[in-house]
């Protein structure tokens, strides 16, 4: 990746061993003047989606014990934090988990997912019978439920939609 950051799948980073993440992080900043800094992440993290890595950041990071700054690193020229010097610092952020603690709090939420049968509208989804707006998302494949919105709010203008005792949407007789 050029530029000032540098993520990296330390895979299999086993139990989240500091010394595997360290070894990693010091070969990566010592041997790419570009990278700046450097975020190492368990297998299950997507290097390449910044939410994911933000996510990991967010709940998997302390910087009393998962921070490794590197100091008198070789570095691009053109960075203006430098103050024109030719040597500067770089951080290394260890994302992973520690051995054991692969809890439900740790584990990357997933979309829910329906293996009910599929329908080629919003109308169609209804008609089979009442269903909560996760499960109208999967039975017509919406990738984020903006069309969802839209059509249950012109069948609810139009009389056409109600809600059950359960919230479930169902469509008015």
């Amino acid at each position: 990746m050029a530029g000032p950051l540098k993520r990296t799948d330390c895979s299999p980073v086993t139990d989240g061993a500091a010394a595997v993440v360290l070894a990693d992080v010091s070969a990566v900043l010592g041997s790419l003047a570009n990278a700046k800094h450097v975020f190492v992440v368990d297998p299950d993290i997507d290097i390449f989606s910044d939410e994911q890595v933000d996510w990991a950041l967010a709940t998997r990071f302390q910087a009393d014990r998962d921070l490794v700054v590197a100091t008198g690193m070789r570095t691009l020229p053109l960075d203006p934090s430098l103050g024109g010097a030719a040597t500067g610092a770089k951080a290394g952020f260890d994302l992973t988990l520690p051995m054991g603690e692969r809890i439900l709090e740790h584990r990357i939420p997933r979309p829910p997912a329906l293996d009910g049968r599929r329908f080629g509208s919003l109308q169609a989804a209804l008609a089979d019978g009442p269903k909560f707006f996760a499960e109208l998302m999967a039975a017509v494949g919406s990738r984020d439920g903006r069309e969802i919105v839209r059509e249950l709010e012109a069948l609810r203008g139009s009389g056409k939609l109600s809600r059950d005792n359960e919230g479930r949407y169902q469509v008015t007789r």
